[in-house]
Order: C-alpha cells, then structure tokens, then sequence
C-alpha cells in the first residue's frame, strides 16, 4: 500500500468518525454549579431553544448534539456529556 493510499484511508476513518460523533446525542451536564450550589442541565424550552435548567428540576433529559449546543452560544467544554444508548 502506497503513501498515498494510506493518507486516504486514514482520512476517510476521520470523515466517517467526525460525522457519527457530531451527531450522537449526549445529555449534557454543567462541570461546576451555579451559585446557588445546583449543577445544571441542558434541555430543549417548548419553543425549541436550548436552556440551561437545575439538575434537580430537569424531568427527562433531553439528547442533544454537539452542533445542536454549539448554535444556541454554549461551550461544550464547559459540560459532562452522558453517551446515551
């Protein structure tokens, strides 16, 4: 196998990798609390923009992307993020 053939393979694992990543649903999950003492959780508010709510009163965790946090202004560095099944 050439150099050549080799660098496309391994491009293609990056590909197929980096687009089954960014569109798994995490739930997603502060790494500090709030002042307060709650640590916060990101869910979907019924007009369809993401908020970040207390843990405690979160109800069903929401799945979401990474694109999906990234467009609302979030950091995803900033959450845990549970893999879900």
């Amino acid at each position: 196998m050439t150099f050549s053939a080799r660098s496309e393979m391994v491009s293609e694992m990056v590909d197929r990798y980096y687009d089954y990543y960014h569109h798994q649903k995490f739930y997603w999950t502060t790494k500090k609390k709030d002042n307060y003492g709650n640590v916060m959780h990101l869910k979907r508010d019924p007009s369809g923009s993401i908020e970040r709510v207390p843990y405690s009163l979160h109800g069903e965790q929401e799945r979401l992307t990474e694109p999906e946090v990234r467009e609302e202004g979030y950091n995803p560095d900033y959450y845990f993020k549970e893999e879900v099944e």
